[in-house]
């Protein structure tokens, strides 16, 4: 959620559980969907035209669709493939236009140097970085950026 990456939800083995089972582990999926710390709308997918208009509004951020599976029984495993396979690709190459993939990454920490540059530190959501690449950073309080040449780039290999 953190990161802003659509999710979707499948519960499987419906086959081996009771339907009070059922209903309350949807009812806990739903409840955490819905907390303050996701802010998801649950769409449970019960039909085809379910699966197509998920897949439809899957971009949109607030949406998370949920699956109730049989991998052993097959039920509903037509309606996740449906879903996969209607999904529109996230990138978008217009005909023979090269569209730059756009860089995003967001700035947790400024630390200031005596020397001409500072060093930003944070997370890169999407797109790539390389050493002296031009970029464009903001957008500032009226909405403008600023061109900037990165000199030198690290990553924090912190993560387990």
């Amino acid at each position: 959620m953190a990161l802003d990456v659509p999710v979707f939800v499948v519960i499987n083995k419906i086959d081996a559980c009771s339907e009070k089972a059922l209903k309350q582990t949807l009812s806990t999926i739903e409840f955490l969907l819905k907390s303050p710390g996701c802010g998801k709308i649950p769409l449970i997918v019960e039909t085809d035209d379910d699966a197509v208009l998920a897949a439809q509004r899957f971009v949109e951020p607030r949406i998370c669709p949920v699956f109730l599976i049989s991998c052993v029984t097959g039920r509903n495993l037509d309606l996740l493939k449906k879903f996969l396979n209607v999904l529109p690709p996230l990138t978008n190459n217009n005909n023979d236009i090269n569209m730059q993939q756009l860089t995003e990454f967001r700035v947790d920490e400024v630390y200031f140097k005596k020397k001409p540059g500072h060093i930003l530190a944070g997370m890169l959501m999407k797109g790539t970085i390389q050493e002296q690449e031009k970029l464009l950073l903001g957008p500032f309080e009226l909405g403008e950026f600023i061109p900037i040449e990165v000199q030198t780039a690290q990553r924090y290999k912190g993560f387990k």
